[in-house]
């Protein structure tokens, strides 16, 4: 193994064979990581993204890819990153190839897959592959919905062999919203985890419930209860609210973008605290996904939610929180990890 990093203020990288050690020292900040090689045998497929959050849904289908074929030639090339990312980033180099290029280089390969959104530009002209694969993860014509998107054009580069979207709702809303179509081929989907998985998707605002939901993540933390909380909001790095949310080892704080609904597809729980609702649309959303609410009782959640069915319903002061109910009674139970699509074989060696 060869790993390449940077020290501030060097004019030389470093190298070394010890991926520890230089883990050690970017994660710390005293480093910035350029290069992972392993120098495996087979095709090699380059897996391009062009910016890497520390979570989301294009994020977790490359962590799973990872896992899943751990002997596969995978390089990950990433242009640019969330200051946030590099444990994301560490976990895809312990089994394969990763290159952060922030210098514009040439990535040759046998295959490669493009990660990257279609919203974003894909630097083609430097991806050397005779076969490049481009993956849609997202429901495009919910995307083009919103003001920034309504006029939005996209037609695959002359380089793609084939168009893959992860579901058919994908294929669909690709096809209607801009006349392209696709293959179907799910992500592969991790093993099932014993830890609940919390998810909030609104304002963190008083009126969205921000101090109710600090009222239950101390619950959580008093009971000794494993779990993990994502927050896809923007809080105030001044709040108190932030600096009593950030005590918790078991909340991560995401930051809003288009693709934090994809969460929802491994939660247990959404939890939406509001004082009031008008239309709240991602309690809507889980309870057509399956996904239990952990909601406040207030008309527009009662309306879908009913207590001990499809969710729970809190009172807005929280007097009736049951913390050992809302872990030993989860209503929707943990499915069965789902065997991985044959076609990724053929994905892998271009076939498809």
């Amino acid at each position: 193994m060869k790993v390449t990093y940077w020290m501030p203020y060097e004019a030389q990288p470093h190298i070394t064979s010890d991926l520890g050690e230089a883990s050690k020292l970017v994660q710390a900040k005293q480093a910035t990581l350029e290069s992972v090689e392993h120098e495996k045998p087979g095709k090699r497929i380059i897996v391009q993204m062009t910016y890497l959050n520390d979570i989301g849904g294009i994020e977790t289908a490359m962590a799973n890819m990872s896992a899943a074929f751990p002997e596969a030639n995978f390089c990950f090339v990433i242009n640019s990153h969330a200051s946030n990312a590099e444990a994301q980033i560490l976990r895809l180099a312990q089994r394969h190839d990763v290159l952060i290029d922030r210098n514009g280089k040439q990535y040759n390969g046998d295959i490669a897959f493009i990660f990257t959104p279609i919203m974003q530009s894909v630097p083609f002209e430097r991806i050397n592959c005779p076969i490049i694969y481009q993956f849609i993860h997202s429901d495009i014509g919910k995307l083009m919905e919103m003001e920034q998107w309504h006029d939005f054009k996209w037609q695959p580069n002359p380089k793609v062999k084939k168009v893959i979207s992860v579901s058919e709702t994908a294929k669909e809303s690709l096809k209607q919203a801009l006349g392209v179509d696709s293959e179907v081929l799910a992500n592969i989907l991790a093993e099932p985890s014993k830890r609940p998985v919390f998810l909030c998707l609104s304002r963190a605002t008083p009126e969205k419930g921000i101090d109710r939901l600090l009222k239950m993540v101390q619950a959580f933390d008093r009971a000794g209860k494993d779990y993990v909380l994502y927050l896809c909001s923007t809080l105030d790095p001044y709040s108190s609210y932030y600096r009593e949310i950030k005590n918790s080892a078991h909340v991560v704080l995401v930051e809003p973008n288009p693709y934090n609904d994809s969460l929802m597809r491994c939660a247990d729980y959404l939890v939406q605290l509001s004082s009031c609702e008008s239309y709240c649309y991602s309690v809507h959303q889980a309870t057509a996904q399956g996904v239990a609410v952990i909601g406040t009782k207030i008309p527009e959640i009662e309306k879908v939610v009913t207590d001990g069915k499809n969710g729970y319903l809190l009172n807005l002061d929280m007097s009736n929180l049951d913390v050992e109910k809302i872990f030993n009674k989860i209503p929707r139970p943990k499915a069965k990890p789902e065997p991985i699509d044959s076609n990724w074989q053929k994905v892998l060696t271009g076939e498809l």
